[in-house]
């Protein structure tokens, strides 16, 4: 395809502007890509026109003309073409004039394309610098003058135009290599490469590294100093903050009570483990392992009856890059070991690293607690009489043995998730019984048990025991433990026996007391406040019944803060006593409001 870019034509003839078929141009565009012109007086006759192409010419009002080449530009010839509607002789004057004239412009095309290209390469090299945050310098050794590119404010906050105001700007610390590249002194194989700290437009020090090289004369002295400044403050920022963080690391390293080590695993020829070569260790490795400068050895030159099995557990978790974790004993120091394993994949060979933490404390911690906890379970389990059982820190029962189903009556799968409220008596769950010891086992770590309880079926039971707090290693409050023996049948013995006692002590006190009186009256007297004074009641009297008569009437009465009740009454207001006393029965009350043995009346 042949693109005409620019053309005059007369008025009165239709232009050629544009993209125009490749083929017209074929017959002679060898001659025109080694630079000769191209002339043809009558497209009909000219050699050069394929035949049964002429009417393509025509048709474009072409009959003869002249191609002269100007310039080879990239994948294009650019040529000046000068075209005629019919058919002419071209002379060798008309060629020489469109020569001298292509030629003239192909200088001028030549140098505005060049114009042109470097004003893009620099706007190019100027996007570019400003994108990598960089400026360019230039020092005259001679002159001492220095020069920057016009981005070198925008970068750097200033911009100095001599030596001194250059220094100024840099850090004290840095101006005497700054200086010394003035000179030209310090410069070595001609190369330039420093970093220094200088104002950044931030405020306070950036950091900048410098690179150039030197300009000679004829005689090869330096006469110059040219190069690029790149703003490098970032990449400071962060070989410092990496320094740090390995200083940091190195001394964790050094310091902490966990062994780490790095692992290369050994293989034969078939691929398999066969030793491990240590590539690094810390101090801990060493006294853990009881291994000293293990680093750069493999371990069976140290302990030839390595562990078969471990090595080759430590080469499936390379071959499968997954992390793992295990409990290992070491029989060689009678250690235990909880180890972590992973898989550094990025080197090659890949390496494994080791975390362990000696466990041996906690394991036989662990198997002493598993023996006293199998003891105490077969002390729970065996003592039947005991109601033994723990509360959550909510109040909630979260264990329950057979000896506490068989006191309280609740299977473990009622009582478990149940307060254990539930296990005092109405009258202590009025009080905050329940709440009360509990509070105070919280805070004291104890708490005595001694009193009735309920079971499950609603009767009663005397529990005699304690309470005790329960902590998490940590010291985390996770409840309470009860442990208390079933004394209901003693208790009900001992209450019995008291009761028995007081009586006795009673009937033989009344019989002291009656030996004294005479008269019936003051027996009667002496019988009441006998029976009233101990009960400390408000009333105590002797009544006679006249069933006929239908009356009773009191004669004598202990009536110590109450009004008397001395008189005649009618059994019309007491039927059921008068009934319980004609039938030799005894009457007992303990609220006559609510009493339903009792008439309305």
């Amino acid at each position: 395809m042949a693109r005409i870019e620019r053309s005059y034509w007369r008025a009165d003839i239709p232009k050629m502007v544009g993209d125009r078929p490749y083929p017209l141009f074929t017959p002679f565009l060898d001659q025109l890509e080694r630079g000769l012109s191209v002339t043809v007086d009558d497209v009909v006759s000219s050699s050069y026109v394929v035949i049964g192409e002429p009417a393509v010419y025509t048709e474009r009002l072409v009959g003869s003309f002249i191609v002269m080449p100007l310039a080879r530009r990239e994948e294009a010839i650019v040529s000046v073409v000068i075209v005629n509607m019919g058919r002419r002789v071209w002379r060798a004057s008309d060629v020489a004039l469109v020569r001298d004239v292509a030629e003239r412009a192909g200088f001028a095309i030549e140098r505005i394309s060049a114009d042109f290209e470097l004003r893009r390469s620099e706007e190019r090299l100027r996007l570019a610098m400003d994108a990598a945050e960089l400026f360019s310098w230039e020092i005259d050794f001679k002159s001492q003058a220095i020069s920057y590119s016009p981005n070198v404010e925008r970068l750097m906050g200033a911009h100095p135009r001599t030596p001194v105001e250059t220094l100024a700007v840099v850090h004290p610390d840095d101006r005497d290599q700054l200086a010394d590249l003035f000179s030209g002194a310090t410069i070595k194989d001609d190369r330039i490469d420093l970093e220094l700290r200088a104002l950044s437009p931030e405020g306070g020090y950036g950091w900048y590294h410098l690179s150039g090289s030197l300009v000679h004369d004829d005689s090869g002295a330096a006469v110059q100093a040219i190069g690029t400044a790149r703003i490098v403050t970032s990449q400071h920022i962060a070989e410092e903050a990496l320094r740090q963080s390995e200083e940091k690391y190195r001394r964790l390293f050094e310091t902490m009570n966990e062994g780490f080590c790095l692992y290369e695993i050994i293989r034969d020829e078939q691929g398999r483990a066969v030793d491990i070569l240590v590539r690094e260790a810390n101090a801990a490795f060493e006294r853990l392992t009881e291994r000293p400068n293990a680093v750069g050895r493999r371990l069976k030159s140290i302990e030839p009856e390595l562990d078969e099995e471990w090595l080759q557990t430590l080469a499936s978790v390379v071959d499968s890059g997954e992390p793992g974790r295990f409990t290992r004993f070491s029989p060689r120091t009678g250690r235990w070991f909880d180890v972590r394993a992973s898989v550094q994949s990025e080197s090659e060979p890949p390496l494994l690293s080791l975390i362990f933490t000696e466990t041996t404390e906690q394991v036989h911690t662990e198997e002493y607690l598993r023996a006293s906890e199998q003891r105490y379970r077969t002390i729970v389990e065996q003592a039947a009489d005991y109601a033994i059982f723990t509360v959550d820190a909510d109040r909630r029962i979260d264990s329950w043995p057979a000896g506490a189903m068989a006191v309280f009556g609740w299977t473990a799968e009622e009582a478990i998730g149940m307060l254990m409220d539930e296990t005092f008596t109405p009258e202590d769950r009025e009080t905050n019984q329940p709440e009360l010891e509990f509070q105070r086992t919280r805070e004291t770590g104890y708490s005595p048990n001694i009193r009735w309880h309920i079971r499950n079926d609603g009767r009663r039971v005397f529990i005699e025991g304690s309470v005790h707090i329960r902590r998490a290693a940590d010291g985390t409050f996770l409840g309470v433990f009860k442990i208390g023996q079933d004394l209901t049948e003693r208790r009900r013995a001992e209450e019995v026996a008291r009761e028995n006692e007081e009586r006795q002590s009673f009937l033989l006190a009344l019989s002291d007391q009656l030996r004294g009186p005479g008269d019936p009256l003051d027996v009667q007297s002496t019988v009441l406040r006998a029976v009233g004074e101990p009960f400390a009641v408000d009333r105590a009297f002797y009544s006679e019944i006249d069933l006929d008569g239908g009356e009773f009437w009191t004669n004598r009465a202990y009536e110590p803060d109450s009004p008397t009740i001395l008189g005649r009454f009618s059994l019309s207001d007491i039927p059921e006593i008068a009934r319980r006393s004609q039938a030799g029965e005894t009457l007992v009350s303990s609220d006559v409001a609510a009493d339903r043995q009792l008439s309305d009346a």
